[in-house]
């Protein structure tokens, strides 16, 4: 029996099966090859589970309760920029109003005390995150407000 030429069998068959359009509507079709949905990080044991919640619809309870907490922080800062628009509004026709002041502080100290609440919940969640890389930082108001607020 002689050497089999297992290399150009291959080719030749390969050849012949793109011809007869075999290689055709394949799923993922025109993607980038090897890239994948899976997350590089997830300890290879438990990469099925993460794939069957995923593909289910489901999500691992601390990543659900971080998306919370990101939900939580945008909607603070909303009732922190009305305030700033109207505190704006107030000084640009009577610059000199301590009701204006007030208002600014009272909004500015509702965002702190609303900061405090959510970093409670921020506090839970990094107790429930697998690995240190998901923790979150608190939060601290000045530096959310500088953030979310117009440079003066």
């Amino acid at each position: 029996m002689g050497n089999i030429d297992w290399e150009g069998f291959i080719e030749k068959r390969i050849r012949e099966a793109m011809d007869n359009g075999e290689f055709s509507n394949l799923p993922g079709e025109g993607q980038p090859f090897g890239q994948t949905e899976d997350n590089p990080f997830a300890d290879p044991d438990q990469r099925l589970a993460f794939h069957l919640l995923k593909s289910n619809g489901f999500t691992l309870p601390w990543i659900a309760r971080r998306q919370d907490i990101l939900a939580q922080i945008e909607r603070a800062g909303i009732p922190l920029l009305r305030s700033w628009e109207l505190h704006q509004q107030r000084l640009r026709f009577r610059p000199d109003d301590p009701q204006a002041e007030a208002n600014w502080q009272r909004a500015l100290s509702q965002f702190a005390q609303r900061l405090v609440e959510i970093n409670k919940q921020i506090d839970d969640y990094n107790l429930m995150v697998p690995s240190d890389v998901f923790r979150m930082m608190p939060l601290y108001p000045e530096r959310e407000a500088a953030r979310l607020l117009p440079p003066p």
